[in-house]
């Protein structure tokens, strides 16, 4: 080897070479291919064997190939890329258009993407579920429920847009050394959901008690025995309006949080399906908040609000947004990247 490899404690070695040392000199070999950057000449057999070697050592194996000697180590390899439509795309679970390991620096991007796009689709339908929860047991305190046409437009208005082109969001141009979890229970996953659920349930809860302190408040009426919370006179009523029309702007907080980019996925505004969802839909909402047509109010089971009030609920909404949008983008975002600067410099000890 040259100087500069020998310094950086790098080989390189041909595969009969390889398959002498497994013979005469078994603790060279493991050593040849612990520090080993060039491995040529070598067979099918030898280069699947090669690939079991570091995947034996707990390392993720990627494997190029263009010809049939290489489909027994593309079909071993934990992820193979193929760079022709021959025999080796047969083998291979990704195929490149390009013949270039150019594709290699695509899939890594496409594949970060696509799972930092898992993550924050988990991430926003436990939000939204927990968040409709504890609208509901707020609402049940009281003696009242939300409405079947507020689900429904809660459902198929919001959620369903939202969560559809979230994923349309397309992946970086800059590959970086820092990789996405790969679990559900990493601790920046965990963190930001205990952390963003608290913000949301304090905002909500605060907000209700701020509507019981209002002059113009009037309480419903406590339960008798024949009461039902769904009757449509009990869902018509001040806290079912405030809970649903606060709860609508706070299911597009947390898309907005959860879309932040970095590094793994291009910038929410390159994603224009996303972009105009988030804008119709908090458009809609503050229309249903500020002045909506009669027919609306009836349909949506929805009393009229003090004029006041209904920009104390879009106030709330805007701080609600700041605040958890700071924390995911500085707090979770830095903490992220710590972990896994930590756990990648300890990878490249092994």
């Amino acid at each position: 080897p040259r100087e500069g490899m020998r310094d950086r404690n790098r080989s390189a070695a041909a595969g009969r070479a390889c398959a002498h040392g497994v013979h005469a000199n078994p603790g060279r070999l493991a050593k040849v291919r612990r520090q080993g950057c060039v491995f040529a000449r070598m067979g099918p057999l030898r280069k699947a064997n090669l690939i079991e070697c570091y995947q034996a050592r707990n390392f993720t194996v990627g494997m190029c190939g263009d010809g049939a000697n290489d489909c027994g180590a593309l079909r071993a390899a934990d992820v193979g890329l193929s760079l022709s439509d021959a025999e080796a795309s047969v083998a291979a679970p990704f195929t490149s258009k390009n013949p270039s390991i150019e594709g290699v620096h695509t899939l890594l991007r496409e594949g970060r993407c696509a799972l930092a796009s898992s993550i924050q689709i988990f991430k926003y339908m436990a939000c939204y579920s927990l968040i409709q929860f504890v609208s509901v047991i707020i609402l049940y305190s009281v003696g009242t429920l939300l409405g079947d046409i507020q689900y429904l437009w809660i459902d198929m208005g919001v959620i369903l847009p939202l969560v559809f082109f979230m994923a349309r969001t397309k992946a970086s141009n800059v590959l970086t050394k820092i990789k996405p979890t790969g679990s559900l229970l990493s601790p920046s996953v965990l963190v930001s959901l205990v952390s963003q659920m608290t913000i949301m349930i304090a905002f909500e809860i605060g907000l209700f008690l701020y509507l019981q302190q209002q002059d113009w408040y009037v309480p419903l009426e406590p339960p008798g025995p024949d009461y039902d919370p769904k009757d449509a006179e009990n869902i018509t009523c001040f806290e079912t309006t405030t809970i649903f029309l606060f709860s609508n702007f706070q299911y597009v907080i947390v898309a907005v949080a959860f879309s932040i980019s970095k590094p793994f996925r291009a910038p929410l505004y390159s994603n224009y399906f996303l972009l105009t969802s988030i804008i119709v839909i908090l458009f809609a909402c503050t229309y249903i908040v500020m002045k909506p047509a009669d027919f609306l109010l009836e349909l949506l089971e929805l009393i009229e609000l003090e004029f006041n009030f209904k920009f104390v609920i879009l106030g709330a909404a805007a701080i609600n947004w700041a605040l958890v949008w700071l924390y995911e983008r500085f707090v979770i975002v830095w903490m992220f990247q710590k972990f896994q600067l930590a756990r990648t410099s300890r990878t490249s000890t092994l």
